[in-house]
């Protein structure tokens, strides 16, 4: 019977031991730089805001979409009045009256926007930015009828400091958009062709 050799066992116990101490606390101070590095690299007020925008631009997509069907389902838009029977979350705002027309102001449940808007009493059509007030989501129909389908969402964007303002657009037509808010109240969002503005870029581009 061949003799086991004990020493060579004891070698390679020796060698399967693993990371000493001080190799261990090298590799955490390591790791410890290196993220420090990273996180002052990445600034955490515009990596929010980036998180926020992205809610926003799925609220809207969501809830464009879902006017497209209730469109096609019924044949025609739901009117200011009849928003909240055809979405589940909303709230209008009060100028969500009209029993004719598709032109009002709403708010989603969890989704927040930004608190620099002027009040939104008013319809969406004045839409206005400037201001101390949480803003809120506009909708209007841009066609001639409600039957026509046509309409426009809006909501403006969460900036960071001198960053110029912006506003994401759904068009029921041209899907969604990013556009530099111009002066005064965003009126301008209701005519116009997204895809030939050059204040304007398909979101997530």
């Amino acid at each position: 019977m061949p003799k086991i050799n004990l020493n060579s066992y004891r070698s390679a116990f020796r060698n399967s031991q693993g990371f000493t101490l001080v190799e261990l606390l090298i590799v955490i101070v390591i790791i410890g730089i290196l993220a420090g590095v990273l996180i002052s690299v990445m600034d955490p007020a515009k990596q929010q805001a980036k998180s926020r925008n992205a809610t926003l631009n799925a609220s809207i997509s969501k809830v464009g979409f879902a006017l497209n069907s209730a469109k096609a389902g019924n044949g025609t838009l739901p009117s200011s009045d009849a928003l909240t029977g055809e979405l589940v979350n909303v709230a209008t705002g009060p100028s969500c009256n009209s029993a004719v027309a598709l032109d009002c102001t709403y708010s989603v449940a969890g989704v927040v926007l930004p608190d620099t808007c002027l009040a939104q009493a008013a319809a969406a059509t004045a839409y206005s930015t400037g201001g101390t007030t949480r803003c809120q989501f506009g909708i209007l129909s841009t066609g001639a009828t409600l039957k026509d389908g046509a309409f426009r969402i809006y909501g403006k964007q969460f900036t960071l400091g001198a960053d110029p303002e912006r506003v994401f657009i759904f068009d029921s037509k041209e899907g969604l958009y990013d556009c530099l808010r111009s002066a005064g109240a965003v009126s301008t969002t209701t005519a116009g062709a997204l895809a030939g503005d050059t204040a304007c870029m398909i979101a997530g581009k």
